[in-house]
């Protein structure tokens, strides 16, 4: 049994760390695996492979044809989508030798200028599909916020703004499902959420959606006795001879993205008592930022980090990580941060739902409601912030490998009627 894995980056996003560990995972079980990216790091291997070598070319390559998806987008009336939406007109990868010897192709996050729907178009193998967004049910979005035409074909898109029913979201919806029905396609949500959402498009009618978890690196993403508290808050200009409350709060474009929810936090965060504003100190990574403040607590900006490491020790010296995200499909970082011990604000809704255990390992609040979630950060902050772990067994690395296992063996042609 051959699988290719199909992901735009071998390690930038959740997408890439996911594809990585499922991809290797099956390496370990025995299984012939590849995983192909269109951005690779010269150091990957493990089969992780790029279609073009050197992979220097493959960069130049994979940068026109992401260029080329954002000018697509660009010509569109309402500015700045890009990253919201993906129009898959081109792509880098072609139907070549990787694909054509595999049994099954699994994609994982296929845009940026990696997969053209005309590319998706001719490949003749089964696919399992995991959904790390909203894309592969949608017309064009990545995540439909409050609207809910997908469920109906999508038109009048609240991101394009065209104001008509057979607008680009609408045609592209259409040109999915004409390559969907031909396809045999297993689509694997993340979460319950992502589950029931995806249940509700068009566009999985006819195929198989399951629920499989995503896992974590538990060698380092765990509870660490151990560690210095100290010195890595000093090290970040934080003194903890007064004892602050470490508020953790961090995502891709965690300030930048509406979706983030980082508004959703400071209004909650309004709601602390002014006295006591200056026992509370937010850690913010993964964007760079220059605020002192927010909501008269103090911000220390961390900006990116891509050292899973330091993430860790971050988690292991936080009372509490805030996830104020309105839509997710899974969450990696709630997993994270329990796992190391710390309990997690989340709301109601998005993945993070199918992690949390209410008043337990975290809380979850009324999704959207800034109230309700500072009554979570309250909960934790008047009461011991020790939670239980270990973890459900549905994220061990082992049985969600063997649940992709048996998806495969499913899918196999000498299975198929």
């Amino acid at each position: 049994m051959k699988i290719t894995h199909l992901n735009f980056s071998s390690s930038s996003g959740g997408a890439a760390d996911a594809a990585r560990k499922i991809h290797l995972s099956l390496l370990r079980a025995g299984i012939q695996s590849k995983l192909l990216v269109g951005r690779s790091q010269s150091k990957d291997g493990e089969n992780i492979i790029t279609q073009i070598r050197p992979h220097i070319f493959q960069e130049i390559y994979q940068k026109i044809f992401s260029f080329l998806e954002r000018k697509s987008i660009e010509k569109i009336k309402n500015k700045n989508l890009f990253g919201k939406i993906s129009l898959a007109k081109f792509g880098v990868l072609d139907f070549g030798k990787y694909i054509s010897e595999s049994d099954i192709i699994h994609f994982h996050w296929i845009n940026n200028g990696f997969l053209s729907l005309n590319t998706l178009n001719k490949i003749n193998k089964p696919i399992v599909w995991t959904l790390h967004d909203m894309w592969p049910i949608t017309g064009i979005c990545h995540y439909s916020m409050e609207c809910n035409r997908f469920k109906e074909g999508c038109g009048f898109c609240p991101y394009i703004k065209d104001e008509k029913e057979f607008d680009l979201s609408r045609s592209t919806f259409e040109r999915k499902k004409q390559i969907f029905k031909k396809k045999q396609i297993i689509f694997v949500a993340t979460s319950s959420w992502m589950y029931e959402v995806a249940l509700k498009s068009p566009l999985t009618n006819g195929h198989k959606v399951v629920e499989i978890p995503l896992s974590i690196d538990r060698d380092i993403f765990k509870v660490d006795e151990e560690i210095n508290k100290e010195k890595i808050l000093k090290d970040y200009g934080i003194e903890i001879c007064d004892k602050p409350k470490i508020l953790l709060y961090g995502a891709m474009n965690a300030t930048t993205d509406i979706r983030k929810g980082f508004e959703l936090l400071k209004r909650a965060l309004l709601n602390i008592n002014e006295s006591d504003k200056k026992k509370y100190i937010l850690l913010v990574f993964g964007d760079n930022i220059n605020l002192k403040f927010v909501s008269g607590v103090r911000v220390v900006s961390l900006g990116l980090i891509n050292n899973k490491k330091e993430i860790s020790n971050l988690y292991n010296c936080s009372d509490l990580f805030l996830m104020p995200s309105i839509q997710e499909a899974f969450g990696l970082t709630t997993l994270e941060a329990i796992n190391c011990g710390c309990p997690v604000v989340a709301f109601r809704n998005t993945g993070a739902e199918s992690i949390i255990k209410h008043k337990e390992n975290g809380y979850l609040a009324k999704n959207g409601d800034s109230e309700s979630f500072f009554q979570g950060i309250s909960y934790f902050m008047n009461n011991s912030n020790k939670i239980e772990l270990p973890l459900d067994s549905k994220f061990n690395e082992n049985i969600i490998s063997m649940g992709y296992k048996n998806l495969y063996e499913e899918s196999m042609p000498n299975k198929l009627t």
